[in-house]
């Protein structure tokens, strides 16, 4: 066989009698010694052994089969409309899995197996038919993948929450009364045809007339439940057992009774399809062809959009979506939103359940169809935010530095201090105690009392009616105090006594009323108030402009003419790296205070808004990177503080003991290090270190993760959704772009 497979043109006729002989030995093999021999097989043992499977799997159709390797632990689960073309495509695929002829973007799925088969040699593995031909093939492979859970399907492995054991001990079990085993699978029979899944069965079958199919319940029941509930609003019959008759009167009482017994017989005596599914899909449909929507009327668009949910071709439903998109804002003047984000502060009062149920009351006041008000629910997303921390409540120096007029700046200080400027001072150190909230760490969380928090609730909620009032006019009327008060009536949750809330913190941001309060340099933790005077001086004083020897210079450019810049040079060299967002802005420049002499200040420009924020980014860690990369500088930086002990041990056994030299340390520190260094001699230094890393080094490339810190390499990327691939050579432009384009803004 492996001869047979490693030919150049592969004798598929020799090939299939061995295979269909190895074939059934294994089949009996893991049959009879499946609990000896691991795992997979262990597994494949229990299930084999429930039922009989056809000897010659390449002449079957319409199956699923496992894929076994002889040599490995590795197994893979799949289904075929035919067996040996099946297992012809297999080989083929993981023969040419490394060569550019699987192009076939998809095959892409299979290809965890194929390189697997490549790599232990594809003559180690067998295939194995794990189900007769059934109709709904697709459906009963789900779920043996996540039933079985074989080693090289993706669709099972998920994380899943931890899951209290319900069992009981052995001891304390019940005997079952009904030794007889389960079936494998849930079948479904009308007349001598099998189905897994009852819908296709009265789909194929019933054409809205009454019938009858009988079924025998197995260990995996792979019918589309939610998809018979939807489909037909009306289900009505009885179900006959060997003990008594049952009736039901919708799906789900249907899919209880199936559940609950072993087998028996079912009558569908009335049965009515949704209109949404009969007539409004086929509407959907003409609507793409035809391209006419002058004879739509508003309550026909809504049962259209529910319509386009159950067609199967993912290109056309949305064409479907964008054209019914477009329709929606010239009719209501917006667009149907995937889905309505509810953001609410995490407190004890409003739950996620309860937010819901207030946007749910809120759409069944609208005077809209049915279906619209179903579409509407069904996008409803409350989430919790962040619970704001002392230094959001208090801290306002950031929108001074952004947005305030500094010239208009008031002294609220009165007094002098000794330096005869105006006053800043620790918030520690003022003895008033109304201020002991804000003397306490920045970011400690209060307890979330505070009337602030309902704010963001009534915000969100009236977002909320801006879009319905859109939709229907009459929703203006609609009072939203009232409509959330109602929730909120008798709930307030009072704080416990020496608990710091966000009420009293609130009330201490008060007693400092007019004074701007920030946080200190090298550290964030403390509070600092100063005097609306003494931020604008200092901001002049650290941002000083006009002169030749000053560090920055004015610029008559316009922010709009600037992003286009940065626009253009994006276009041209950063298209592959990452994307440009249209909506950023100038990067802003703020000051804080040192904390060893709050009269000095520290400049600081934030990047948050820029266009090319992620860009910057990327390539900051990829030089970051080469730095730690590069063994052949010997240096003492440290990129982590639980790194400080390696270092002073590697100084004093590595360099002091073995090279025999006497080293003086002294400490210091550069004076406006990153005002005063030549732009010139920035991109020199990054260029030098390009080149020492690029010696002998064949490939040019350096692949970074798109989030987080860590998880650069060098090389090129296997996986351009989670990681982007940048040349060596472009670093010297970003770097001489960036060093060249710092503009800012400061108020």
């Amino acid at each position: 066989m492996e001869k047979i497979l490693q030919a150049r043109s592969i004798d598929w006729i020799a090939l299939q009698l061995l295979i269909t002989a190895q074939a059934n030995l294994m089949s009996e093999t893991i049959k009879k010694h499946g609990n000896k021999m691991g795992k997979t097989f262990c597994i494949l043992r229990r299930w084999l052994n429930k039922q009989e499977l056809p000897s010659n799997f390449t002449t079957m159709k319409d199956f699923c089969y496992a894929l076994v390797s002889l040599n490995t632990n590795d197994w893979y689960i799949g289904s075929a409309s035919e067996g040996l073309k099946r297992w012809k495509q297999h080989i083929l695929d993981a023969k040419n899995v490394w060569t550019n002829k699987s192009s076939n973007k998809k095959k892409h799925r299979l290809m965890n197996i194929h390189k697997c088969m490549n790599r232990t040699g594809v003559h180690n593995w067998i295939m194995i038919p794990i189900t007769n031909q059934v109709i709904g093939r697709k459906r009963i492979e789900r779920r043996l993948i996540k039933h079985l859970q074989p080693t090289l399907n993706m669709i099972w492995n998920k994380k899943k929450k931890e899951q209290i054991r319900k069992r009981p001990p052995k001891k304390y079990r019940n005997k079952s009364q009904n030794n007889e085993p389960l079936h494998p699978y849930t079948t479904f029979f009308v007349g001598q045809s099998p189905f897994v899944d009852i819908f296709d069965a009265i789909k194929i079958h019933s054409g809205g007339e009454p019938m009858s199919l009988t079924w025998i319940k197995g260990e995996l029941d792979s019918s589309n439940y939610v998809r018979l509930r939807k489909t037909y609003t009306t289900l009505k019959g009885k179900i006959d057992t060997a003990q008594e008759t049952l009736y039901f009167q919708s799906s789900k009482q249907l899919k209880a009774l199936i559940q609950s017994n072993r087998k028996g017989k079912i009558w569908i005596e009335t049965i009515i399809t949704s209109d949404i599914i009969t007539h409004f899909t086929k509407l959907a449909l003409n609507l793409r062809k035809k391209n006419t929507t002058k004879n739509i009327t508003n309550e026909m668009i809504w049962k259209l959009f529910a319509a386009k949910r159950f067609i199967r071709k993912k290109p056309l439903r949305q064409a479907i979506q964008y054209q019914l998109n477009k329709l929606c804002k010239e009719r209501f003047g917006i667009t149907i939103p995937n889905k309505i984000t509810i953001r609410v502060p995490y407190n004890q009062t409003l739950k996620l359940g309860t937010v819901q149920q207030m946007a749910v009351e809120v759409f069944e006041q609208m005077d809209i169809p049915k279906e619209a008000k179903d579409i509407l629910k069904r996008k409803i997303r409350p989430v919790y935010t962040r619970q704001p921390n002392i230094g959001d409540i208090a801290m306002n120096f950031m929108q001074a530095a952004k947005n305030m007029d500094m010239e208009k700046a008031t002294c609220v200080c009165k007094q002098k201090n000794d330096k005869h400027s105006h006053r800043i001072e620790k918030i520690a150190d003022i003895q008033n105690r109304e201020l002991q909230p804000l003397q306490k760490h920045r970011k400690v969380v209060p307890f979330p009392d505070d009337p602030g928090t309902w704010s963001r609730v009534y915000y969100e909620f009236t977002k909320l009616k801006s879009i319905v009032t859109k939709m229907d006019i009459k929703m203006k009327q609609l009072n939203i105090y009232e409509h959330i008060n109602k929730y909120l009536k008798g709930k307030r949750i009072y704080n416990k006594k020496g608990i710091l809330s966000a009420y009293q913190t609130r009330l201490a941001t008060r007693q400092l009323k007019g004074w701007l309060i920030t946080y200190a340099d090298k550290n964030p933790g403390m509070l600092v108030a100063c005097c609306p005077e003494w931020y604008r001086e200092k901001m002049k004083e650290t941002f000083k402009h006009g002169n030749d020897e000053d560090t920055y210079q004015k610029s008559d450019k316009k922010e709009e003419n600037i992003i286009k810049e940065w626009e253009t040079f994006y276009k041209e060299h950063l298209l592959k790296v990452g994307t440009f967002n249209k909506k950023g802005r100038l990067p802003y420049g703020y000051i804080l205070p040192k904390f060893k002499d709050l009269n000095r200040t520290r400049p600081i420009v934030s990047y948050f808004h820029h266009p090319l924020k992620n860009i910057l980014n990327i390539f900051a860690r990829a030089i970051t990177f080469l730095l730690k990369s590069c063994t052949e500088i010997k240096h003492l930086t440290i990129w982590t503080t639980d790194s400080l002990m390696a270092n002073i041990q590697m100084q004093t056994d590595g360099w002091m003991n073995k090279e025999g030299y006497r080293y003086r340390m002294i400490t210091g520190d550069i004076k406006n290090m990153y005002t005063m260094l030549p732009p010139e001699e920035q991109v020199q230094a990054v260029q030098w270190l390009l080149d020492i890393m690029t010696q002998g080094r064949r490939c040019q490339y350096i692949t970074v993760k798109r989030r987080g810190r860590e998880g650069a390499r060098f090389g090129r990327t296997y996986n351009k959704n989670a990681y982007v691939e940048i040349k060596m050579s472009q670093i010297p432009t970003m770097v001489s772009f960036d060093t060249n384009n710092c503009y800012f803004k400061v108020e």
